[in-house]
């Protein structure tokens, strides 16, 4: 994330560089837009890696058991116990205890 961030920032100082130089009238329109783009992708670069460092630290957390929680004993009384139920709904599965 660190190197899409950069990149985001230094091509936002491009563009900034490009469009001084367009009203000063060295360069064209075409360029400012490239420059323009190019921050876009970039910036779509990073959020993109954002949204997969968030993905990648839930399934991380997932996996080693942080995510879950106690389950209310409002819950527990209403329904029963989910991790010993004798199956769906109650009723007991063949080959189940």
């Amino acid at each position: 994330m660190t190197a899409a961030t950069e990149a985001l920032r230094l091509a936002k100082t491009l563009e900034e560089g490009e469009r001084t130089r367009f009203n000063m009238g060295v360069t064209s329109v075409l360029f400012v837009n490239l420059r323009e783009r190019n921050v876009v992708e970039s910036a779509y670069q990073l959020y993109r890696a954002q949204a997969d460092y968030a993905v990648a630290r839930g399934g991380m957390l997932y996996a080693r058991g942080a995510l879950s929680k106690p389950w209310p004993e409002s819950e527990l009384s209403k329904y029963g116990n989910p991790l010993t139920a004798a199956g769906l709904n109650g009723y007991r599965l063949p080959g189940r205890d």
